[in-house]
């Protein structure tokens, strides 16, 4: 087995990783049928959306990119 080198960087302010948290985010809610998914649309709801708006425009805002050679593979 090759083993797989993962790198972790932590970016205060903007961060072109950011963009990808709404991808995150949806990949995160759970699906409980996979041959009928969560429309995408339902990150627009407030009550979810709330975890993402305006995420990096605080100066505590923090992103924690999980990367392997270069392509962002997840982030917390």
């Amino acid at each position: 087995m090759i083993p797989l080198l993962v790198s972790y960087n932590g970016k205060r302010g903007y961060s072109p990783e950011y963009p990808l948290l709404k991808e995150f985010l949806y990949q995160a809610i759970f699906q409980r049928d996979e041959n009928a998914l969560i429309p995408r649309s339902v990150l627009n709801d407030p009550s979810i959306a709330v975890y993402i708006r305006d995420f990096g425009k605080e100066e505590d805002d923090l992103c924690l990119c999980a990367e392997v050679e270069m392509n962002v593979i997840g982030a917390v």
